[in-house]
Formats: structure tokens, sequence, C-alpha cells
């Protein structure tokens, strides 16, 4: 596949890397504060940065295709934010992490060994969802 090999690829590093350093030890993977700004950021590369960005660089900051329609009047308004990811579809690894690391704290929360939380994670990347191509 596509996306879903990506995003087991790298729900696997980050289980890797969540492992306790020794046997019955504390959970590496905790939510904070780094999670909550890898989120605003997230959030920032669809607003307001796109807008600022050409605001200041003109042309240059600016889609040139616009998924066959043509490009939006206001860029602050919905018909922008409506075909938004021609501009910050760039930003899918930082979602990709921090979906990532909720399933894993889930994971921690509810004591699910780490077997049964790959073959879950395993199961949403190769079940195809009707008309969407994936779950994630």
């Amino acid at each position: 596949g596509n996306d879903q090999d990506m995003f087991g690829f790298i729900m696997l590093g980050a289980y890797q890397d969540a492992r306790p350093e020794k046997d019955n030890g504390p959970p590496r993977v905790k939510l904070g504060l780094k999670d909550l700004f890898v989120f605003m950021v997230y959030l920032m590369m669809a607003w307001p940065l796109p807008q600022l960005m050409h605001m200041i660089f003109g042309s240059w900051a600016w889609p040139v295709f616009w998924m066959g329609g043509k490009a939006p009047q206001n860029e602050w308004g919905w018909d922008y934010m409506r075909l938004n990811s021609d501009t910050s579809d760039h930003r899918w690894y930082l979602l990709m992490i921090l979906q990532t690391r909720i399933f894993l704290q889930i994971g921690e929360v509810i004591g699910a060994p780490g077997w049964a939380q790959v073959i879950i994670y395993g199961a949403t990347c190769a079940i195809p969802m009707q008309g969407r191509g994936y779950l994630f």
C-alpha cells in the first residue's frame, strides 16, 4: 500500500522507542506539553501560517493548482480552508506522530500488552474502508 505502510512504519518505530528501558519499568510515552506544542504547530500550518506567507511572499507562497477549481478569493474564508490541503498537506507527518503517541498512551492506560497493540494497529492499516482507502 501507500499511506498505511508509512503510518505502520511510523507506529512500529514509535512502539520500539516507547519500550521501557527494563522489564516492568515505567512507560516512556506520556502525553504532555511537548505533544500540545506539536498539535499547535500542526494547526498553525493550516492557519495562519499559509495566509501570512501569502501576504508576505505573494504568488511565491500560493498554490498554482487548486484541484481543478479556481483559486479562492478570500484566503481567510471557508472557500480557502476547504481547499487548504493544497497548501498544508505536508503536515501529515505531525498528525501521524500525534496519533501514534495517543494510541500508545491509550495502550499504556488500559494495560494492553505490546503484541495486542501491534495487532490492533496493524488491523487498522490493513482493513480498507468503503470509498476512502484505509482506516488511517
